[in-house]
C-alpha cells in the first residue's frame, strides 16, 4: 500500500517536473538545432522513468516546433523506457506467477 502511494507521488512529481523543465529549456535555449547534452538528458530521462508516456508526450509536444531534434530524442528515450518497463513487467509476472 505504501509503495503504491510512493509510486503515485513520484508519477505526479515527474509529470509536474516535465512541464517545468520543458518550458525552462525552451526559454533558455539559444541553439535550436542541436540535440540534448548530457545534463539535459538526465533531466529528461529521470522523469520519464516514473512517467514514461506522459513525460515523453509533454517533452515531445512542447518542443516539436521550436526544438525538433530534442523533441525526437526525448520521444525516443520515452519509448525505450516504455519497452524496458513492459519487458521487466512481463518477466516479473512470469517469475512471480501472477496472471492478469
Amino acid at each position: 500500500m505504501i509503495i503504491r502511494n510512493i509510486w503515485t507521488i513520484l508519477f505526479f512529481v515527474a509529470t509536474i517536473y516535465s512541464v517545468y523543465y520543458s518550458r525552462k529549456l525552451k526559454e533558455i535555449t539559444k541553439d535550436k538545432e542541436s540535440g540534448l547534452i548530457s545534463s539535459e538528458i538526465l533531466h529528461v530521462v529521470v522523469p520519464e522513468i516514473f512517467s514514461p508516456v506522459i513525460a515523453g508526450a509533454i517533452y515531445y509536444y512542447s518542443w516539436r516546433k521550436e526544438l525538433p531534434i530534442r523533441a525526437k530524442q526525448a520521444n525516443k528515450y520515452s519509448w525505450v523506457i516504455v519497452g524496458i518497463v513492459v519487458f521487466f513487467g512481463i518477466i516479473w509476472n512470469y517469475l512471480t506467477g501472477n496472471s492478469y
